[in-house]
């Protein structure tokens, strides 16, 4: 499971309603706070699946430490499939730099499955190190939305919780 997802769907759509003035980062302590996302879910999981959705949290401190919290749902009949993450680790970027680093230590997925309890289990997932450009603007109705560039291109934008 990826920390972040492409921009897709809804969120493409969303992206079109954002201010086109979004201000160059001046320090990683301004994205103190929570941050969320939500996407599609499990994509490929099977065709007839209803997507229950994919929903992830950044909780950054002013320390530079982050955690991180996702989880993805799908539903097939009375079935419920679920995928858990949780890790920490620091996110760090040098002042008035597009820059930034996101570094996680080992974390844990938890899969669950109502109809097939003998497919629960619990894992651990590696350490990531990934750096992305970032920026910070805001939508039509002025929440604040923090946008993370990998160099491959793919964005994922997540809006500030009040």
């Amino acid at each position: 499971m990826s920390g972040c997802a492409t921009l897709q769907g809804k969120e493409a759509r969303a992206g079109k309603n954002d201010r086109p003035s979004q201000s160059a980062p001046t320090d990683v302590k301004q994205l103190a706070g929570r941050w969320h996302r939500q996407g599609g879910g499990f994509a490929e999981y099977a065709s007839y699946a209803e997507n229950l959705g994919n929903f992830e949290t950044y909780e950054i401190s002013e320390n530079g430490r982050i955690k991180s919290s996702t989880l993805n749902a799908a539903r097939n009949y009375d079935c419920i499939v679920e995928a858990a993450a949780s890790r920490e680790g620091t996110i760090s970027s040098a002042p008035g730099s597009t820059e930034l680093n996101i570094s996680f230590e080992t974390g844990t997925i938890k899969k669950t499955n109502n109809c097939s309890p003998e497919k629960n289990s619990t894992e651990s997932t590696g350490a990531s190190n990934t750096s992305y450009k970032w920026k910070v603007g805001e939508d039509k109705t002025g929440a604040t939305l923090l946008y993370l560039t990998k160099a491959n291109g793919e964005t994922a934008i997540y809006r500030r919780e009040e």
